[in-house]
């Protein structure tokens, strides 16, 4: 999740108020697909098995989906100031990448 939050605050760095986040995040979070466990480009792979049939796959993905989803919603109400604009030190941590992973 930490990897996640560090790409979501790259994509949403552009945003310039609250109302254009929320946007973007619905945007993100309808469009956005990522590779599972096992995959080819998945990058923990060593932390995570292989799933073991479909059923699992999905499983993971639905889960990991919606924790993805209202990771997002949450993270756009901490990373705007009260006024709608955008707090600079959690937008300090956008030009991090966290143990190389982007793009997730």
């Amino acid at each position: 999740m930490t990897a996640w939050i560090a790409d979501c605050l790259r994509l949403l760095e552009k945003e310039k108020n609250k109302d254009e986040a929320k946007k973007k995040v619905h945007a993100i979070g309808v469009n956005r697909k990522f590779k599972v466990p096992g995959e080819q480009g998945f990058p923990f792979g060593a932390f995570f098995d292989k799933p073991a049939n479909n059923t699992d796959k999905q499983l993971w993905v639905d889960y990991f989906g919606q924790l993805r989803h209202e990771t997002l919603l949450r993270l756009v109400e901490i990373i705007y100031n009260q006024d709608g604009t955008p707090n600079k030190h959690w937008f300090q941590f956008s030009k991090q990448k966290w143990m190389g992973a982007s793009n997730m």
